[in-house]
Protein backbone atom coordinates (compact mmCIF):
# COMPACT_ATOMS: atom_id res chain seq x y z
CA UNK A 1 0.00 0.00 0.00
CA UNK A 2 1.19 3.21 -0.80
CA UNK A 3 0.04 6.57 0.94
CA UNK A 4 -1.17 9.40 -1.58
CA UNK A 5 -2.16 13.10 -0.92
CA UNK A 6 -4.33 16.17 -1.82
CA UNK A 7 -3.04 19.29 -0.82
CA UNK A 8 -6.09 21.82 -0.38
CA UNK A 9 -6.17 25.66 -0.56
CA UNK A 10 -7.99 27.55 2.50
CA UNK A 11 -11.33 27.04 0.01
CA UNK A 12 -10.88 23.47 0.46
CA UNK A 13 -9.96 22.69 -3.16
CA UNK A 14 -7.52 20.99 -4.52
CA UNK A 15 -4.38 22.44 -4.89
CA UNK A 16 -2.27 19.84 -5.98
CA UNK A 17 -1.42 15.71 -5.67
CA UNK A 18 1.06 14.43 -3.32
CA UNK A 19 2.43 11.07 -4.31
CA UNK A 20 6.24 11.88 -4.08
CA UNK A 21 7.74 12.48 -0.57
CA UNK A 22 10.57 10.74 1.54
CA UNK A 23 8.44 9.86 4.22
CA UNK A 24 4.86 10.25 5.72
CA UNK A 25 3.37 9.52 9.10
CA UNK A 26 -0.24 9.47 9.79
CA UNK A 27 -1.18 9.26 13.35
CA UNK A 28 -5.08 8.82 14.37
CA UNK A 29 -5.78 9.16 18.40
CA UNK A 30 -8.97 7.77 20.10
CA UNK A 31 -10.24 10.51 22.19
CA UNK A 32 -7.42 13.18 21.54
CA UNK A 33 -6.44 14.68 18.21
CA UNK A 34 -4.18 13.14 15.46
CA UNK A 35 -1.45 14.29 13.74
CA UNK A 36 0.34 14.16 10.57
CA UNK A 37 3.70 15.04 8.79
CA UNK A 38 5.08 15.15 4.94
CA UNK A 39 8.74 14.91 4.18
CA UNK A 40 8.69 16.19 0.68
CA UNK A 41 11.60 17.27 -1.80
CA UNK A 42 11.23 21.07 -1.90
CA UNK A 43 10.53 22.59 -5.52
CA UNK A 44 9.46 26.31 -6.40
CA UNK A 45 6.39 24.80 -7.26
CA UNK A 46 5.22 23.12 -4.35
CA UNK A 47 6.96 26.09 -1.84
CA UNK A 48 4.53 28.34 -3.72
CA UNK A 49 1.63 26.25 -3.66
CA UNK A 50 1.93 25.81 0.21
CA UNK A 51 1.63 29.30 0.66
CA UNK A 52 4.69 29.57 2.97
CA UNK A 53 4.78 33.51 3.61
CA UNK A 54 1.23 33.14 4.68
CA UNK A 55 -0.47 33.07 8.29
CA UNK A 56 -3.54 34.14 7.91
CA UNK A 57 -5.45 31.02 6.01
CA UNK A 58 -5.58 27.09 6.62
CA UNK A 59 -4.48 25.04 4.27
CA UNK A 60 -5.03 21.06 4.12
CA UNK A 61 -3.76 17.61 3.51
CA UNK A 62 -6.82 14.91 2.77
CA UNK A 63 -5.66 10.89 2.18
CA UNK A 64 -6.72 10.29 -1.75
CA UNK A 65 -7.26 6.50 -0.38
CA UNK A 66 -9.53 7.80 2.61
CA UNK A 67 -11.15 11.51 1.99
CA UNK A 68 -12.93 11.59 4.98
CA UNK A 69 -9.71 11.53 6.84
CA UNK A 70 -8.22 15.46 6.89
CA UNK A 71 -5.09 17.57 8.66
CA UNK A 72 -5.03 21.38 8.85
CA UNK A 73 -1.09 22.38 8.04
CA UNK A 74 -0.06 23.95 10.94
CA UNK A 75 3.92 24.29 10.15
CA UNK A 76 6.00 24.01 7.31
CA UNK A 77 9.53 24.04 7.63
CA UNK A 78 12.00 24.26 4.44
CA UNK A 79 15.19 22.73 4.98
CA UNK A 80 18.53 22.84 2.09
CA UNK A 81 21.57 20.61 2.76
CA UNK A 82 24.54 20.23 0.23
CA UNK A 83 24.38 16.04 0.57
CA UNK A 84 21.21 15.15 1.93
CA UNK A 85 19.06 17.59 -0.83
CA UNK A 86 16.26 20.02 0.03
CA UNK A 87 13.33 19.39 1.78
CA UNK A 88 9.87 20.70 2.98
CA UNK A 89 8.62 19.05 6.31
CA UNK A 90 4.67 19.63 6.24
CA UNK A 91 2.84 18.96 9.46
CA UNK A 92 -0.50 19.17 11.49
CA UNK A 93 -3.34 18.19 13.25
CA UNK A 94 -6.29 16.27 12.13
CA UNK A 95 -9.27 18.29 11.45
CA UNK A 96 -10.77 17.83 14.91
CA UNK A 97 -8.41 20.47 16.09
CA UNK A 98 -10.49 22.93 14.91
CA UNK A 99 -12.61 22.69 18.35
CA UNK A 100 -9.51 24.39 20.18
CA UNK A 101 -9.88 27.54 17.98
CA UNK A 102 -12.59 28.18 20.43
CA UNK A 103 -12.98 28.94 24.16
CA UNK A 104 -16.57 29.65 26.22
CA UNK A 105 -17.18 32.87 26.18
CA UNK A 106 -19.83 33.39 28.83
CA UNK A 107 -20.83 30.85 31.69
CA UNK A 108 -22.94 28.27 31.16
CA UNK A 109 -24.09 25.00 33.31
CA UNK A 110 -25.00 22.25 31.48
CA UNK A 111 -26.63 18.72 33.04
CA UNK A 112 -27.29 15.96 30.76
CA UNK A 113 -25.74 13.17 28.92
CA UNK A 114 -22.02 13.45 27.52
CA UNK A 115 -22.92 13.19 23.74
CA UNK A 116 -25.25 16.72 25.27
CA UNK A 117 -22.77 18.62 27.08
CA UNK A 118 -20.97 17.91 23.91
CA UNK A 119 -22.95 19.16 21.47
CA UNK A 120 -24.16 21.89 23.43
CA UNK A 121 -20.58 23.42 23.28
CA UNK A 122 -20.11 23.02 20.21
CA UNK A 123 -23.34 24.75 19.21
CA UNK A 124 -23.00 27.97 21.26
CA UNK A 125 -19.27 28.03 19.44
CA UNK A 126 -18.82 26.80 16.48
CA UNK A 127 -22.21 25.82 14.47
CA UNK A 128 -24.83 28.49 15.66
CA UNK A 129 -22.87 30.75 17.89
CA UNK A 130 -24.31 34.26 19.22
CA UNK A 131 -21.44 36.40 16.93
CA UNK A 132 -21.67 35.12 13.45
CA UNK A 133 -17.86 36.06 12.98
CA UNK A 134 -17.04 32.16 15.09
CA UNK A 135 -19.50 30.12 13.12
CA UNK A 136 -17.49 27.34 10.85
CA UNK A 137 -19.86 26.40 7.74
CA UNK A 138 -20.99 23.11 7.27
CA UNK A 139 -19.66 22.04 10.66
CA UNK A 140 -22.42 19.44 12.43
CA UNK A 141 -22.48 17.13 15.15
CA UNK A 142 -23.01 12.98 15.00
CA UNK A 143 -23.77 11.18 18.14
CA UNK A 144 -22.77 7.99 17.39
CA UNK A 145 -22.58 6.62 21.09
CA UNK A 146 -24.16 3.22 21.25
CA UNK A 147 -25.35 2.94 25.14
CA UNK A 148 -26.92 5.96 26.80
CA UNK A 149 -23.83 7.50 28.66
CA UNK A 150 -24.52 9.13 32.30
CA UNK A 151 -25.54 12.40 33.03
CA UNK A 152 -23.20 15.21 34.13
CA UNK A 153 -23.26 18.85 35.13
CA UNK A 154 -20.57 20.65 34.20
CA UNK A 155 -20.17 24.51 34.49
CA UNK A 156 -17.78 26.47 31.50
CA UNK A 157 -16.69 30.10 31.52
CA UNK A 158 -13.50 30.78 29.58
CA UNK A 159 -12.44 27.17 29.08
CA UNK A 160 -10.90 26.18 25.80
CA UNK A 161 -13.67 24.08 23.75
CA UNK A 162 -11.60 21.64 22.63
CA UNK A 163 -9.88 20.94 25.67
CA UNK A 164 -13.02 20.42 28.02
CA UNK A 165 -15.09 17.95 25.07
CA UNK A 166 -11.60 15.68 25.51
CA UNK A 167 -11.84 15.56 29.49
CA UNK A 168 -15.16 14.44 29.01
CA UNK A 169 -14.26 11.86 26.46
CA UNK A 170 -11.15 10.26 28.11
CA UNK A 171 -13.28 10.33 31.82
CA UNK A 172 -15.88 8.03 30.16
CA UNK A 173 -13.57 6.45 27.67
CA UNK A 174 -15.61 7.50 24.55
CA UNK A 175 -13.62 8.98 21.42
CA UNK A 176 -14.23 11.99 18.65
CA UNK A 177 -13.04 12.32 15.72
CA UNK A 178 -14.18 14.79 12.35
CA UNK A 179 -15.13 13.15 9.34
CA UNK A 180 -14.82 15.23 6.47
CA UNK A 181 -16.46 15.53 3.04
CA UNK A 182 -14.34 16.54 0.66
CA UNK A 183 -17.39 17.03 -1.89
CA UNK A 184 -19.33 19.24 0.36
CA UNK A 185 -16.45 20.92 2.10
CA UNK A 186 -18.00 20.17 5.73
CA UNK A 187 -17.02 18.74 8.94
CA UNK A 188 -19.25 16.45 10.85
CA UNK A 189 -17.79 16.00 14.30
CA UNK A 190 -18.89 12.47 15.84
CA UNK A 191 -18.53 11.03 19.23
CA UNK A 192 -18.37 7.59 19.39
CA UNK A 193 -17.47 4.47 21.47
CA UNK A 194 -15.81 1.95 18.77
CA UNK A 195 -17.29 -2.18 18.39
CA UNK A 196 -16.05 -5.05 20.60
CA UNK A 197 -13.92 -7.22 18.33
CA UNK A 198 -12.92 -9.19 21.19
CA UNK A 199 -13.03 -13.15 21.67
CA UNK A 200 -15.56 -12.26 24.52
CA UNK A 201 -18.23 -11.47 21.81
CA UNK A 202 -20.08 -13.22 19.07
CA UNK A 203 -21.85 -10.04 16.79
CA UNK A 204 -19.07 -9.42 14.88
CA UNK A 205 -16.08 -11.51 13.92
CA UNK A 206 -13.02 -11.27 16.25
CA UNK A 207 -9.76 -9.86 16.24
CA UNK A 208 -7.16 -11.32 17.39
CA UNK A 209 -3.11 -10.15 17.49
CA UNK A 210 -0.79 -13.26 18.61
CA UNK A 211 2.08 -14.89 18.17
CA UNK A 212 -0.45 -18.03 16.82
CA UNK A 213 -1.86 -16.12 13.99
CA UNK A 214 1.44 -14.97 13.02
CA UNK A 215 0.30 -11.27 12.59
CA UNK A 216 2.05 -9.72 16.04
CA UNK A 217 5.52 -9.09 15.18
CA UNK A 218 6.40 -7.39 18.53
CA UNK A 219 5.04 -6.36 21.14
CA UNK A 220 5.54 -4.19 24.21
CA UNK A 221 3.44 -4.46 27.71
CA UNK A 222 3.55 -1.74 30.18
CA UNK A 223 1.78 -1.25 33.40
CA UNK A 224 2.43 2.24 35.07
CA UNK A 225 0.60 3.13 37.90
CA UNK A 226 2.38 6.22 38.63
CA UNK A 227 -0.23 8.75 37.76
CA UNK A 228 -3.29 7.00 39.45
CA UNK A 229 -5.52 8.77 41.66
CA UNK A 230 -8.71 6.79 43.31
CA UNK A 231 -9.73 9.49 45.54
CA UNK A 232 -9.99 13.16 44.56
CA UNK A 233 -11.41 16.59 46.65
CA UNK A 234 -12.75 19.40 44.35
CA UNK A 235 -12.63 22.88 46.19
CA UNK A 236 -15.42 25.45 44.96
CA UNK A 237 -16.65 28.89 45.55
CA UNK A 238 -15.97 30.39 49.23
CA UNK A 239 -13.05 31.28 51.62
CA UNK A 240 -11.74 29.23 54.24
CA UNK A 241 -13.78 26.53 56.06
CA UNK A 242 -16.81 27.39 54.09
CA UNK A 243 -15.35 26.67 50.94
CA UNK A 244 -17.73 25.16 49.06
CA UNK A 245 -16.21 21.20 48.56
CA UNK A 246 -16.86 17.64 47.20
CA UNK A 247 -15.08 14.28 47.78
CA UNK A 248 -15.20 11.40 44.93
CA UNK A 249 -14.13 8.00 46.36
CA UNK A 250 -13.68 5.02 45.50
CA UNK A 251 -13.55 1.71 47.88
CA UNK A 252 -9.85 1.75 48.52
CA UNK A 253 -8.33 2.39 51.20
CA UNK A 254 -4.96 2.92 53.57
CA UNK A 255 -1.97 2.46 51.49
CA UNK A 256 -3.99 1.81 48.00
CA UNK A 257 -5.87 5.29 48.74
CA UNK A 258 -4.16 7.57 46.07
CA UNK A 259 -5.57 11.50 46.42
CA UNK A 260 -5.70 14.32 44.32
CA UNK A 261 -7.21 17.80 44.73
CA UNK A 262 -8.43 20.20 41.80
CA UNK A 263 -9.03 23.76 42.58
CA UNK A 264 -12.50 24.87 40.91
CA UNK A 265 -13.26 28.08 42.28
CA UNK A 266 -13.81 29.30 39.09
CA UNK A 267 -17.16 27.17 38.91
CA UNK A 268 -19.82 29.16 40.76
CA UNK A 269 -23.33 29.40 41.84
CA UNK A 270 -23.45 32.64 39.99
CA UNK A 271 -25.59 34.53 42.82
CA UNK A 272 -27.31 31.71 43.61
CA UNK A 273 -28.75 30.90 40.13
CA UNK A 274 -27.49 27.43 40.51
CA UNK A 275 -29.28 25.24 43.41
CA UNK A 276 -26.79 23.84 46.21
CA UNK A 277 -27.67 20.11 45.09
CA UNK A 278 -27.20 21.57 41.01
CA UNK A 279 -23.50 23.16 42.16
CA UNK A 280 -22.54 20.02 44.11
CA UNK A 281 -23.21 18.06 41.24
CA UNK A 282 -20.78 19.94 39.14
CA UNK A 283 -17.98 19.77 41.51
CA UNK A 284 -18.63 16.11 42.28
CA UNK A 285 -18.11 15.63 38.22
CA UNK A 286 -15.31 17.50 38.15
CA UNK A 287 -13.49 15.39 40.09
CA UNK A 288 -15.11 12.25 38.25
CA UNK A 289 -13.52 13.95 34.94
CA UNK A 290 -9.88 14.47 36.69
CA UNK A 291 -9.77 10.86 38.12
CA UNK A 292 -10.47 10.09 34.48
CA UNK A 293 -7.26 11.68 33.46
CA UNK A 294 -5.56 10.11 36.20
CA UNK A 295 -5.92 6.41 35.47
CA UNK A 296 -3.19 3.69 35.87
CA UNK A 297 -1.48 3.29 32.00
CA UNK A 298 -2.43 -0.26 30.76
CA UNK A 299 -1.13 -0.04 27.48
CA UNK A 300 0.34 -2.64 24.96
CA UNK A 301 2.38 -1.21 21.50
CA UNK A 302 2.01 -3.68 18.83
CA UNK A 303 3.55 -3.92 15.51
CA UNK A 304 1.49 -5.86 13.42
CA UNK A 305 1.34 -7.17 10.38
CA UNK A 306 -0.11 -4.89 8.25
CA UNK A 307 -1.55 -7.23 5.32
CA UNK A 308 -1.68 -10.35 7.17
CA UNK A 309 -4.73 -11.74 9.05
CA UNK A 310 -6.41 -8.64 9.71
CA UNK A 311 -6.37 -5.14 7.99
CA UNK A 312 -6.70 -1.55 9.40
CA UNK A 313 -10.10 0.24 8.45
CA UNK A 314 -11.29 -3.19 7.16
CA UNK A 315 -11.24 -5.61 10.02
CA UNK A 316 -10.40 -3.44 12.69
CA UNK A 317 -10.45 0.37 13.24
CA UNK A 318 -9.32 3.06 15.54
CA UNK A 319 -11.73 2.61 19.24
CA UNK A 320 -12.11 -0.94 18.90
CA UNK A 321 -11.82 -3.08 21.60
CA UNK A 322 -9.50 -6.61 20.39
CA UNK A 323 -8.29 -9.16 21.48
CA UNK A 324 -4.63 -9.02 22.27
CA UNK A 325 -1.79 -12.31 23.26
CA UNK A 326 1.72 -12.30 23.44
CA UNK A 327 4.42 -15.13 23.37
CA UNK A 328 4.09 -15.89 27.26
CA UNK A 329 0.41 -16.58 26.93
CA UNK A 330 -0.51 -12.71 28.89
CA UNK A 331 -4.00 -11.59 27.40
CA UNK A 332 -6.06 -8.77 27.02
CA UNK A 333 -8.92 -7.27 25.62
CA UNK A 334 -7.42 -3.82 25.01
CA UNK A 335 -9.15 -0.70 22.94
CA UNK A 336 -7.22 0.66 20.01
CA UNK A 337 -6.37 3.73 21.12
CA UNK A 338 -3.89 5.10 18.60
CA UNK A 339 -2.91 4.08 15.33
CA UNK A 340 -0.07 5.26 13.21
CA UNK A 341 0.59 4.72 9.55
CA UNK A 342 4.28 5.12 8.16
CA UNK A 343 5.25 5.11 4.45
CA UNK A 344 8.77 4.92 3.50
CA UNK A 345 11.40 3.85 1.40
CA UNK A 346 10.93 0.64 3.63
CA UNK A 347 7.43 -0.03 2.56
CA UNK A 348 4.30 0.97 5.03
CA UNK A 349 3.90 -0.24 8.46
CA UNK A 350 0.93 0.37 10.83
CA UNK A 351 1.54 0.53 14.43
CA UNK A 352 -1.40 0.55 16.68
CA UNK A 353 -1.46 1.12 20.50
CA UNK A 354 -3.79 -0.90 22.26
CA UNK A 355 -4.87 0.54 25.99
CA UNK A 356 -7.25 -1.40 28.80
CA UNK A 357 -8.33 1.13 31.27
Amino acid sequence: MALMFYLLDNQMDIKRVIETYKSAIWTERFNECGDFELYIPATPDIIADLNFDSTTTTQYIVRADDTTKCGMIESVKISTAAEEGNYITVSGRMIEAVIFRRVVLAQYTYTGSAAKTIERLLYRSIIAPSESRRTIANFTFKNSLINADQDLTNQYNGENVGEAVEAICKALDIGYRANFDLANKAIEFEIYQGTNRTTAQSDVPPVIFSNDFNNLLSSALTLNVAPWKNAVMVLGEGEGTARARALYAGWQQGIERREMYVNANETSTNGEEMTPTTYFNALYDRGQQALGENRAQHETEADVAPNYGFILNRDYFLGDKVSVENEYGMKSTPRVVETIEAQDETGYSIIPTFSSL
